[in-house]
């Protein structure tokens, strides 16, 4: 039997997944994280890993390719590390991806459209007639507009806004500080600036859980993450000059867990475009692989 490994590497976990020709699953494997900006070595230790454990289970078959979507892999000489690594150790044809890009195809299924991602970091991606646009992704320091990340900075903005001008501590405020054991909204810029990316946005889920409660400054916040990456898709739209029915496919909890988020996002996108098929699907990017295959094969 003849198959093919999809593998996602990400900040957090790296997944490998082997499917037959028909697409189905037949092995699965996870180890630690797959981004090369955090630790090269660590990571690409990690992305052997995975791969090798499906090679060794599936070993009395043939292994055609290995397509990784890996996070950072743009940054310096990261692809021509991964590429060289994992040639050289499973000696097959290697094809490298960023991981939105094949998440772009597991959800698309190969099919032209826009992938709009948004968890703890946001970007959208869009392909049409071999043209590549991505909008977003900046990070967070330069953008991450829509994202987990952003709507936390948000919610502290808020709080600073409140103690800048005087006002009475919002529902939302007191919350936020008592979720953090923090006495004063001073407190929170050692959260900013001392904490990482996921921390920072470990508080998401209060917020989630004050704007089911009405609280006002919650609801705003998490409207307008929505809208932000609905935008994100507009412009890509508008710079691909898409036609018809136009894709859309969604990816990353923000978008697809939280309903507040999700329903702003798609009352802006209708109302920016008029015909768009909505695609929000519980698959791996690995399986992105699949139909990059068989495109090529």
């Amino acid at each position: 039997m003849k198959y093919i490994i999809g593998v996602d590497g990400g900040g957090t976990k790296t997944e490998a997944i082997a499917y037959n020709m028909e697409g189905k699953e037949i092995c699965k494997a996870a180890t630690g994280y797959g981004s090369l900006i955090i630790d090269k070595k660590t990571a690409l230790n990690n992305i052997i890993q995975a791969i090798e454990i499906c090679v060794n289970t599936l070993k009395e078959n043939e292994l055609i390719g290995i397509y990784l979507g890996l996070a950072g892999i743009e940054a310096g000489e990261n692809k021509k590390l991964v590429e060289k690594a994992v040639k050289s150790k499973f000696n097959t044809h290697v094809e490298i991806y960023n991981d939105a890009e094949l998440a772009f195809y597991a959800l698309l299924k190969g099919e032209e459209g826009i992938l709009a991602i948004s968890g703890t970091g946001s970007i959208a991606l869009g392909i049409s007639k071999g043209k590549k646009i991505i909008s977003g992704g900046w990070g967070h320091l330069l953008g991450d507009e829509g994202s987990g990340y952003n709507i936390a900075i948000n919610a502290y903005k808020r709080m600073i806004y409140e103690e800048e001008l005087g006002l009475e501590k919002s529902k939302l405020t007191k919350t936020i500080l008592k979720e953090l054991s923090l006495q004063n909204v001073q407190d929170i810029k050692g959260i900013v600036y001392y904490s990482a990316k996921d921390e920072i946005a470990s508080i998401v889920p209060t917020i989630v859980k004050l704007a089911e409660e009405q609280e006002e400054n919650a609801l705003g916040i998490l409207k307008e993450a929505g809208m932000e990456i609905a935008l994100m898709v507009h412009r890509l739209w508008k710079k691909l000059k898409l036609q018809g029915t136009i894709k859309v496919a969604l990816k990353g909890s923000i978008i697809t867990k939280i309903k507040f988020v999700r329903e702003a996002f798609n009352a802006h996108l209708l109302n920016l475009i008029e015909n768009v098929e909505i695609i929000d699907e519980d698959v791996s990017s690995c399986k992105g692989a699949y139909y990059l295959a068989k495109q090529k094969i």
